[in-house]
């Protein structure tokens, strides 16, 4: 039988032994009492554990744990002393990780045993306990160490907000989305991480990242916020965000200390704008009416409410609201204007839609008329006489009228006469016998 065998068959027997003997109802002495005391620490200096029952720093999957046991009496290091571990993990419903381990104390008093975490977070994720027992002088005494295990720094939500902090899932193009990172150092000492933060958009293509590097994280939780802008260059639809942290800057060997994470959110375009400007008529006589016609339209992909203005010569004169425009359409309102209250001239009118969140392009939000408006002084009449407005549109149809007739009667006047005085001489006058010095017919 090699040494290696031996050795394991005696610690067996041995764990089994001081097993058996706690069972038993031997009694277990305080490790805080004079004479024989055991003290269990692991290998995270400067939170290792040491002193009776004290917590040790946490570990990470896949980590080795080595476990500590130091034999004393008297203060005094005792080799030779046999010592069992018993290593419980976290309780959970798919399977609770038990298992014993047994050594002996060399001669600095120290016994020692390992493990590596194992990488299911569903059973290893938690607190872990060990106990030791050392048999010190025909009695035992005992001491355990507790610690966690789960990802040393992790991001443990991940949230996109606009520019004043407010969370949303809705961002425009050229907006910047803040990313806000909640990071948990589930470890007693600080740590060090970089976070990288990156936008890839509808067409899982990478618009935009960044790196903050060195992070210093305390125990605990932190929060680190980090902008992003969207370029013009993106595509509108769902875009994700991702978020990692590493050890250190990946060229420099990083490697994750924890899963990746994402969010989704929508890249959209809120764009709304006047498409035309219509005035009638364009000349009016002061206190008349001018109606104007203004398209609005909905250029983005979400359903707008605006308000629509008119100006004419740069002064405000009106304005009319456009409700829940659906996206890709557009609609006409018609303002009136009274010119009562304005001096004669000429005005140029003009139409803007007031820029809705998020619009980013707002060159097309205002648009002028072709035309202009000629406002001319209002027309007079006598006192006590009215005269109608159709009037004036009737009265240069019947002048043409009356030329027309009277040209006409004038030329057939004209063709009346010419007959008569070609009766009355030539061959034709011969030939009836018309007297032409007494203008009577011969008989």
């Amino acid at each position: 039988m090699n040494a290696e065998l031996k050795k394991s068959v005696v610690t067996l027997t041995m764990t089994t032994l001081l097993l058996g003997l706690a069972l038993a109802g031997v009694k277990i002495a305080n490790s805080n009492g004079v004479g024989g005391k055991v003290d269990l620490f692991t290998q995270k200096e400067p939170y290792d554990g040491k002193g009776p029952n004290m917590p040790s720093d946490a570990f990470g999957p896949r980590e080795e744990v080595q476990i500590y046991a130091l034999a004393t009496y008297d203060e005094e290091p005792v080799g030779n002393v046999p010592v069992a571990f018993e290593i419980l993990g976290p309780k959970n419903p798919i399977e609770n990780i038990t298992f014993q381990r047994g050594a002996f104390t060399n001669e600095t008093g120290i016994a020692m045993t390992s493990f590596r975490i194992p990488d299911s977070n569903e059973t290893a994720f938690g607190e872990w306990t060990v106990i030791g027992n050392a048999r010190i002088c025909d009695l035992t005494f005992q001491d355990s160490v507790t610690f966690n295990v789960g990802w040393i720094v992790e991001i443990v939500s991940i949230k996109t907000m606009n520019e004043k902090g407010v969370e949303q899932e809705k961002f425009t193009i050229e907006s910047y989305v803040i990313t806000e990172l909640t990071l948990r150092n589930i470890a007693m000492t600080e740590k060090k991480a970089t976070i990288t933060v990156a936008i890839y958009d509808n067409l899982n293509t990478p618009v935009n990242s960044t790196e903050l590097s060195n992070l210093t994280l305390q125990p605990n939780v932190t929060l680190v916020h980090a902008p992003l802008r969207i370029p013009e260059s993106a595509h509108l639809g769902q875009a994700t965000v991702y978020a990692c942290a590493y050890t250190t800057s990946v060229e420099l060997g990083g490697v994750p200390y924890c899963p990746e994470v994402y969010k989704h959110f929508l890249i959209i375009n809120r764009d709304v704008a006047v498409l035309s400007v219509q005035s009638s008529p364009l000349v009016v006589y002061k206190g008349e009416i001018v109606y104007i016609d203004v398209t609005a339209g909905n250029k983005g992909t979400e359903f707008e409410s605006f308000n629509v203005s008119i100006y004419f010569n740069g002064t405000f004169t009106g304005m009319m609201a456009v409700l829940n425009l659906q996206p890709s359409s557009n609609t006409t309102v018609r303002f009136s204007w009274n010119t009562s209250h304005v001096m004669e001239g000429s005005y140029l009118v003009s139409a803007s839609a007031a820029p809705v969140p998020g619009e980013i392009f707002v060159s097309d939000n205002t648009l002028f008329d072709d035309d202009i408006v000629k406002v001319r002084p209002p027309i007079t009449a006598p006192v006590g006489w009215f005269i109608p407005e159709w009037f004036y549109w009737l009265l240069l149809p019947l002048l043409i009228l009356t030329i027309i007739l009277l040209i006409t009667w004038l030329y057939r006047r004209k063709r009346r006469k010419k007959a008569g005085a070609s009766f009355r001489s030539g061959w034709t006058a011969w030939y009836y016998r018309y007297d032409l010095r007494r203008k009577t017919r011969k008989t």
